[in-house]
C-alpha cells in the first residue's frame, strides 16, 4: 500500500512507522465498530427470532404487492 511505503520512507522523527490496513481508511458511520467491540458477537434467541420474523414479514409484503400488481394488469378495460 502506498501509505505504508511513504510512512517507511519518511517517518516522523523518533516514531516507529505503523503499518496500515484498508479498514483504517473506511469511515465508521454510526459507531458500528465501537458497538461490535462492546458486543461479543453473540445474539440471543429473541434477537434472531425478531430478525427472521422481520425478513419473513417483508417477503410476505413483497409477494402480496406483486400479486396485486399482476391482477391489475389482467383487468379488462371498462366499457362506456
Amino acid at each position: 500500500m502506498i501509505t505504508n511505503i511513504v510512512r517507511a520512507l519518511y517517518p516522523a522523527k523518533g516514531v516507529e512507522p505503523k503499518e496500515t490496513v484498508p479498514l483504517d481508511f473506511m469511515p465508521d458511520w454510526g459507531g458500528l465498530q465501537e458497538e461490535s467491540k462492546e458486543k461479543s458477537g453473540e445474539q440471543s434467541v429473541e434477537e434472531q427470532k425478531r430478525i427472521l420474523m422481520g425478513i419473513a414479514k417483508d417477503q410476505k409484503r413483497r409477494i402480496r404487492r406483486e400479486q396485486v400488481l399482476s391482477e391489475r394488469g389482467k383487468r379488462l378495460p371498462m366499457k362506456r
